[in-house]
């Protein structure tokens, strides 16, 4: 076996009460390899007709990976553009693969593992026995000492990877989904991580189903048997991660056990009312026999969100941020959702925060007919000068009929003396709904013509 050095912490769960933690360190650097897709891309496609469009798709050389009465998922290659996808009769809407981020911190002492082990109150212990835990996450180790029983071997049962093609295809109900699957010992004992940049799914799995117990310390169900499913941390998506939950619902069902599934991943973005795909998929699979865990609450304590009535053509919504830790470094996205149908335009501002003044300003996307503007200071001269890297601006009609609003964000200010910011309007009164994260977060900087961000709304858009 691998050496593998293991430390046992305890952490306190700011979002789910459920499970112990483990960090640890040591994993060898051979990867799984994985494709990392460049020539695809991942969609949900709404539709009023999904069996009589799955033909259509075929011949379009679109392969669907999931079925969900009104929507589909689905792989599509580069040659058959977003919008092409969207012009196939029956389709009604294409939404592109969304990227999820990382989520994780609990604590067995607030959980009240221990008690619930040892039985007390209730007619018998509970320790996960003829329980699978399913966990999607990145950064695996499917060989941890602490996903091994006391023989020393492997607890996980199956693997599914859904970037690695030097297995087998997994097919769930009637459909191949991308990647392969791991499903006997042998095969298992010869995959070593899919990610070896991270430990976020070793630490996860051990949590929920972690089962070393020379310390003390162990998982909320070290009895369990475990599947996991596993990307490059770069590479999680939601139409990924709903493909996950296809594949362990199924194994769990072949198995004859119930499931729990665990999802330490979320994301600021999205509507934050529960019809975003994912959260439509949560809802479909979920139900007895099967248990669907979300992170929900890393931003508890963070202004992340902030709401503001826009009151017509002549008011603007100003959002003014900071970099990671108030640096000079802004990544991710900023998402700006209306509650009605009306289409909310976004430009971008550059702030002297010691003066205040608004020293950049770039086109509106309601001035650019609702089409994407990329702002870069490769071939902005003026922006180059507060600002390398580039800034996207996005408003997109949704298959929920509302419009959202992204900017994604992507390098450093020349000074900590520039701030960047957000400006946004509307052709009518509308309520919107701004969230950002910590990389690039809501800073008023002092100024009080800045609207006010709040953590009231900050819980992530896969809880909801």
């Amino acid at each position: 076996m691998l050496q593998q050095k293991v430390i046992l912490i305890l952490m306190i769960n700011r979002f789910f009460a459920a499970f112990l933690v483990v960090l640890f360190f040591g994993l060898t650097s051979f990867v799984v390899a994985q494709d990392n897709d460049n020539e695809y891309y991942e969609a949900f496609l709404s539709a009023a007709d999904n069996s009589s469009l799955a033909s259509r798709l075929q011949q379009a050389g679109v392969q669907v990976t999931g079925n969900y009465d009104s929507f589909l998922v689905v792989r599509v290659n580069n040659n058959l553009s977003p919008a092409a996808l969207a012009a196939i009769d029956g389709v009604n809407h294409v939404t592109l693969a969304q990227p999820l981020v990382t989520c994780s911190d609990s604590c067995r002492y607030y959980s009240r593992a221990d008690l619930v082990h040892q039985g007390e109150g209730f007619e018998m212990p509970y320790t996960g026995n003829g329980v699978i835990v399913g966990v999607i996450d990145c950064g695996f180790d499917f060989n941890h000492i602490n996903l091994c029983d006391d023989k020393g071997e492997t607890r996980v049962k199956a693997v599914y990877l859904p970037l690695d093609y030097a297995g087998t295809a997994p097919v769930v109900n009637g459909l191949t989904l991308p990647g392969s699957c791991y499903e006997t010992p042998a095969a298992i004992r010869q995959l070593t991580t899919d990610d070896a940049s991270t430990t976020h799914g070793t630490m996860t799995a051990g949590i929920a189903a972690g089962a070393y117990r020379d310390n003390g310390w162990y998982g909320m169900a070290p009895d369990a048997d475990i599947v996991v499913c596993g990307m490059p941390e770069g590479e999680l998506n939601d139409v990924r991660v709903a493909n996950s939950i296809a594949y362990i619902a199924d194994y769990a069902k072949r198995a004859g056990k119930p499931c729990v599934i665990n999802i330490s991943l979320g994301t600021n973005r999205g509507p934050h009312d529960g019809s975003s795909f994912l959260t439509r998929v949560f809802n479909r699979v979920s139900g007895p026999g099967c248990v669907i865990v979300v992170s929900a609450g890393n931003d508890g304590d963070d202004p992340v969100c902030l709401h503001r009535t826009v009151n017509g053509a002549d008011d603007t919504v100003t959002a003014l941020l900071s970099g990671y830790r108030h640096s000079k470094y802004y990544s991710g996205t900023v998402s700006a959702w209306s509650q009605a149908d009306i289409a909310v335009g976004s430009r971008l501002i550059v702030v002297d925060v010691k003066s205040g003044d608004v020293v950049y300003t770039s086109m509106n996307t309601l001035e650019n007919n609702g089409q994407p503007i990329e702002i870069s200071s490769s071939i902005d001269g003026e922006f180059s000068s507060y600002f390398k890297g580039t800034v996207k601006l996005n408003c997109t009609l949704e298959a929920d009929g509302r419009y959202s609003n992204d900017c994604e964000l992507d390098g450093q200010t020349t000074s900590t003396d520039y701030a960047l910011g957000l400006q946004y309007n509307a052709k009518a009164a509308t309520q919107l709904t701004v969230w950002t994260s910590q990389y690039a977060f809501f800073d008023r900087h002092g100024f009080s013509w800045a609207d006010r961000a709040t953590a009231a709304g900050s819980i992530s858009d896969l809880a909801t």
